[in-house]
């Protein structure tokens, strides 16, 4: 296990942490927060490695994928949040804590009017004009992107947010038509404006996605839609 100490700049700080919270009692609980136990705690530390005790079992019942490591695929069941795990090790073993190698960036997208243009209700039997939409799709999403500076990634989770003008019953499922080529601008390269991508793929190995997020309409704000795009620096 390798540890970087000095994060870049864009590193989210630890009081803007992601959704995901952890609960230091259940640490507590665990033993996991041992200062004036040093011996023990190696111990611990040494026995979960080796899968020996209960105390190891109840470390790495904290998450099924922990020896995964700081892997892709590992970030992707986590979207982009630290693994618990490894948290929890880290406060073990005084490494610095996982939830502060975080990288986050919001990324808006600048739909006309702010509305994305693709839905799942969309019946056109124009196959040029869905084309043509799902390329305009994939170049405003590369544009945002180069405009917000997100450095090469070995994983990303994607979260697609959406805040409509007017307050109406909208289904959230049809957003998806629009993420999907929002998706695909984040590997996908464009000879024509030099874009050679930020991911390797698009499967399970390098990106992980949450359903769309819609949101309340604010006339202040307006009509908007965004990405949050997240990453494990471990995994970079």
């Amino acid at each position: 296990m390798t540890w970087n100490c000095s994060p870049p700049s864009y590193v989210v700080a630890p009081g803007e942490r992601g959704s995901i919270h952890y609960d230091d009692q259940r640490e507590i609980s665990l033993g996991l927060v041992a200062p004036d136990y040093p011996a023990a705690t190696a111990q611990m530390v040494q026995a979960a490695l080796i899968k020996q005790n209960e105390a190891a079992d109840a470390l790495l019942a904290l998450c099924p994928w922990a020896e995964l490591g700081h892997s892709p695929q590992h970030a992707g069941h986590h979207e982009g949040q630290p693994c618990p795990y490894w948290v929890a090790l880290a406060h073990l073993t005084g490494q610095p804590d996982p939830r502060d190698r975080i990288a986050e960036w919001r990324v808006p997208v600048p739909f006309k009017d702010g509305k994305p243009l693709l839905s799942l209700n969309d019946r056109t039997t124009n196959y040029m004009a869905h084309a043509s939409k799902v390329e305009k799709v994939k170049a405003l999403t590369r544009q945002a992107l180069r405009d917000a500076d997100i450095p090469p990634m070995q994983h990303a989770h994607i979260e697609m947010h959406y805040r409509p003008k007017t307050r109406q019953l909208r289904d959230v499922d049809n957003l998806v038509a629009t993420l999907k080529p929002m998706i695909d601008a984040f590997h996908q390269p464009d000879v024509r404006s030099g874009w050679v991508g930020l991911l390797a793929g698009d499967d399970a190995r390098y990106v992980s996605w949450s359903p769309p997020v819609l949101h309340e309409p604010d006339k202040a704000k307006g009509p908007a839609t965004w990405l949050l795009v997240r990453t494990s620096l471990e995994t970079r």
